[in-house]
């Protein structure tokens, strides 16, 4: 059993491979969620040409947290975040890699994957 219950509120019980098709195919400042339950979901944001933002709650997760890779550098980069244009560092927006290694493992337990770096979410921008 799988930790997703919905992708977006549209689809129900998606298959690891639909996930990932979905994921793959996000277009430029779009995003899709994928839900536990109420309390428990990635939101995945799509930015051309830099990668993936992903932020959201694992199970018992008091805050949101984003997936980060370090290795990218703190240079500002200021994109769309689906309310609001914020001023970034680099490190959050993942790449195709990554984010898939993070949302296989979330997708199969519903948790946040321990073996990437997660920061809570209000330190990951600059405004």
């Amino acid at each position: 059993m799988h930790g997703i219950r919905t992708i977006s509120d549209s689809e129900q019980s998606p298959t690891w491979e639909r996930v990932q098709e979905r994921l793959l195919a996000l277009k430029h400042e779009k995003t899709l969620t994928l839900d536990v339950d109420d309390d428990t979901f990635l939101i995945v944001l799509f930015t051309e040409p830099v990668g993936y933002l992903v932020s959201g709650c694992g199970v018992g997760d008091k805050d949101w947290h984003t997936l980060i890779d370090r290795s990218l550098g703190d240079d500002i980069v200021t994109a769309f975040d689906g309310g609001d244009t914020r001023s970034f560092p680099r490190y959050v927006f993942v790449d195709a890699p990554l984010l898939l290694k993070a949302m296989e493992t979330y997708y199969r337990t519903g948790e946040r994957d321990r073996t990437c770096e997660w920061v809570e979410t209000d330190q990951t921008f600059y405004d």
